[in-house]
């Protein structure tokens, strides 16, 4: 039983009613202190739980979006892929076509160009009936067909591996011309004449090839002469300059360049040079 608050009265002990009293006023300080603390631990739990829920509801929130770009995302890559496999059946409509209609021209039939012309032919809004005329032959453009013919001719020789590297030579473009004109231009390799002219190409290709590995060689010989003279001091800085223009100039080799007339006089000036200035050095004498 929870003790009282007693008064001062007459035969009471003063002493034994201020302890009383003292001792009352503690424990109702600490039921209050205790009741304080389980109020504060009911508002921190109810504060937890509303704000486990606020976590739970964004986190159902977010989840909700995520779901829903997802699904967005994905009927994008669907209707994307649609499009694509769309767009693949036109291209391939296209193709077909001008294969079979550059196949009865007698023209090469490059799957690269097929398909460029084919997917340009879609942007164009060109139908399949209409490429050949837009993009290969029209009775209207004499030219147009002329210039297919040279780029299939071009393209036949790439897919052959003729002439890669070279086509600046005219034995390329006598070989080019010559496939332009051929009819079918697949069976071309058939004819003698284009075997003769491929073995000229291919000899103007192996002399080209022999030249360009000479001049490398001859290069490479005359810049370790140069780093040489650098190295050993043969010849004066800027006669190694001027020695190096006129072997350049002249395609020496080295052999060529050390018998020259320029070399020796070159290493000559430095060697006089050296020997007049030891001359001119005095050796110092020590005397007892």
């Amino acid at each position: 039983m929870a003790r009282r608050m007693r008064s001062y009265s007459s035969g009471r002990s003063k002493i034994g009613v201020f302890i009383n009293n003292s001792i009352v006023k503690k424990e109702r300080r600490q039921r209050e202190e205790a009741k304080e603390e389980k109020r504060l631990e009911q508002e921190e739990m109810r504060f937890n739980k509303r704000k486990e829920k606020e976590e739970q509801e964004i986190a159902k929130l977010a989840r909700k979006a995520l779901e829903k770009e997802i699904e967005k995302q994905e009927k994008e890559q669907e209707k994307a892929q649609k499009q694509k496999e769309k767009m693949a059946k036109k291209v391939q409509k296209v193709y077909d076509r001008l294969e079979t209609d550059m196949e009865k021209l007698g023209l090469y039939a490059n799957e690269n160009f097929l398909y460029e012309t084919s997917t340009e032919a879609i942007k164009r809004s060109v139908t399949a009936a209409q490429a050949k005329a837009y993009f290969i032959s029209d009775k209207n453009d004499k030219k147009l067909e002329e210039n297919i013919s040279v780029t299939c001719a071009r393209n036949f020789l790439d897919d052959n591996y003729i002439g890669i590297g070279h086509k600046n030579l005219p034995e390329y473009s006598e070989l080019v011309k010559f496939v332009a004109n051929y009819r079918p231009q697949n069976e071309v390799p058939n004819d003698s004449k284009y075997n003769t002219l491929l073995e000229e190409l291919n000899l103007k290709i192996k002399i080209d090839e022999d030249m360009k590995a000479e001049k490398k060689a001859l290069k490479e010989e005359q810049l370790a002469l140069i780093d040489e003279l650098t190295k050993n001091q043969i010849m004066f800085k800027e006669d190694i300059h001027d020695f190096w223009d006129i072997m350049e100039k002249n395609n020496w080799d080295r052999n060529q360049a050390t018998t020259s007339k320029e070399y020796k006089q070159k290493k000559k000036n430095r060697t006089e040079y050296v020997a007049k200035i030891r001359n001119q050095i005095k050796p110092i004498r020590l005397h007892n």
